[in-house]
């Protein structure tokens, strides 16, 4: 008897959970990434969901690049302080070279700027933060 009213609490259980047919709780939610501002790792799909949405500042970041980790540090740690039309994407400088070379980025901490129109606004090697937060507040 016990183990029927086990396994009918379980069968209940995952049809409460929606069982494998399903959709992801994930999928329920409608969140507008304008909303946020935002700091991740680049990735294409990423970049151009942002594109045109967002003021994106693509960094070109390289580990053993004493001012990329400090200017990297200082945007992720204030990333909320910035408005929500406001994106930083990390590129790794190593992995990323197809990237690199369709923007001609030729040193680590590198950062092109994208308008949320999508326009390129312009490329500054080993910005100051503030220059960063200038132009990811406008």
């Amino acid at each position: 008897m016990k183990k029927v009213l086990l396994v009918c609490f379980c069968l209940l259980v995952l049809s409460a959970c929606g069982g494998e047919n399903s959709s992801p709780v994930s999928s329920k939610i409608n969140i507008d990434i304008a909303q946020f501002s935002t700091f991740a790792e680049y990735n294409s799909d990423v970049f151009n969901a942002l594109l045109g949405k967002k003021n994106i500042a693509l960094y070109f970041f390289a580990d053993d690049c004493e001012s990329c980790v400090d200017l990297k540090n200082k945007i992720e740690t204030n990333i909320s302080d910035f408005p929500g039309s406001a994106a930083f994407l990390v590129a790794d400088f190593e992995k990323e070279t197809e990237l690199r070379s369709k923007y001609e980025v030729i040193a680590p901490s590198t950062v092109i700027y994208f308008h949320n129109n999508g326009m390129q606004m312009g490329k500054v090697q080993n910005p100051p933060y503030e220059a960063v937060k200038g132009f990811l507040g406008q």
